[in-house]
C-alpha cells in the first residue's frame, strides 16, 4: 500500500472514531484537494458538525423518491431480463420499495407542515396502482421468460 493509500486509511479512521470533520481529514480520505472541498463547502453551504440537522427540503425529498424509484424499476427490469430472480434479490426489492413508501410518507408530512398541498388519497391510489401495474406487467414478462426456457430445454426452474 502506498503512501496516499495509507493516509487515505488514516484519515478514514480518524473520521470513524470521532476525529471533528476537517477539512483537511476530508481531503485526506476523498483524496481530494483542501482548497476544492473549502469552496464547494462555501457554494453550497454545507454545515458543520456543530450545526443542529436540517429537515430535507421538499424539492430534495421528491428528487430522492425520483431517484430511488427509478433504482428500483431498473432492478426489477434488470433481474426480469437476466431471469435473476431468487429470495434474497426479491428481499432487497422489498425492501427497497418499502424505502420509497417511507420518502413518500416524509413528503406528505413536509407539504402538510408546509401547507401546502398534499396528494390525496386518489393520487396517491393512482401512483400507487401504475406501480403494481408496472410489477404486475413485469412479472408477467418474467413468467412467460420462464415458461419459454423451461419448455424450450427441458432443463426445469432456475433457482
Amino acid at each position: 500500500m502506498g503512501k496516499t493509500g495509507t493516509a487515505d486509511l488514516m484519515a478514514l479512521r480518524a473520521l470513524r472514531e470521532g476525529a471533528p470533520p476537517s477539512f483537511e481529514l476530508l481531503a485526506l480520505a476523498s483524496g481530494r484537494s483542501e482548497r476544492l472541498l473549502r469552496k464547494r463547502a462555501q457554494e453550497e453551504h454545507w454545515g458543520s458538525p456543530d450545526d443542529p440537522p436540517q429537515p430535507p427540503s421538499i424539492e430534495r425529498t421528491q428528487h430522492m423518491i425520483g431517484l430511488l424509484f427509478g433504482q428500483l424499476q431498473r432492478s426489477i427490469e434488470d433481474a426480469v431480463h437476466r431471469d435473476l430472480f431468487d429470495k434474497g434479490r426479491i428481499e432487497s426489492l422489498g425492501s427497497m420499495l418499502k424505502v420509497v413508501e417511507r420518502m413518500n410518507e416524509i413528503l406528505i408530512e413536509q407539504q402538510e407542515m408546509d401547507g401546502k398541498h398534499a396528494p390525496s388519497d386518489e393520487e396517491m391510489a393512482a401512483a400507487l396502482d401504475r406501480i403494481d401495474d408496472r410489477i404486475r406487467c413485469l412479472a408477467a414478462e418474467l413468467a412467460e421468460r420462464m415458461g419459454k426456457a423451461e419448455s424450450g430445454t427441458g432443463t426445469g426452474t432456475r433457482h
